[in-house]
C-alpha cells in the first residue's frame, strides 16, 4: 500500500466560491472574458487553480497509490487568514468537498 501523505487539492467548488467575493482573493473575468484568479499578490489563470477529483484517481491509480492525505494548495492556504466569517465559509467549502469524495 502506497500512501501519499503530502497531497494538495483545490475543489472547484471553491473556485465557485470564489466567483461570488467582490474582493480579493476573487476570481473575476477579465477584459478578455477569461476567468482570472486574483489575490493580492498575482493574477493567474483560474483553470489552472484547481483540480479535477477523476484526474487525480486516474494518476493515483497509475502510480500505485492507494491513499493521498488531503491539504489546501499552498497558493489558496491564505483563505485561512481571513477575517473569521470570511474564512469560515471558504474553509467549510473546502472541508465539505472532500467530505463528498
Amino acid at each position: 500500500m502506497i500512501i501519499d501523505m503530502h497531497a494538495h487539492w483545490r475543489p472547484r467548488a471553491l473556485a465557485e466560491a470564489l466567483k461570488q467575493r467582490t474582493k480579493p482573493p476573487l476570481i473575476e473575468i477579465n477584459a478578455k472574458g477569461e476567468e482570472i484568479y486574483r489575490d493580492a499578490r498575482r493574477a493567474v489563470p483560474a483553470h489552472t487553480m484547481f483540480d479535477d477529483m477523476d484526474a487525480r484517481l486516474s494518476s493515483m491509480n497509475r502510480l500505485g497509490i492507494s491513499t493521498a492525505v488531503l491539504s489546501l494548495f499552498g497558493q489558496l492556504q491564505w483563505i485561512e487568514r481571513l477575517p473569521a466569517q470570511e474564512s469560515l465559509a471558504l474553509c467549510q467549502v473546502h472541508n465539505n468537498a472532500i467530505g463528498e469524495i
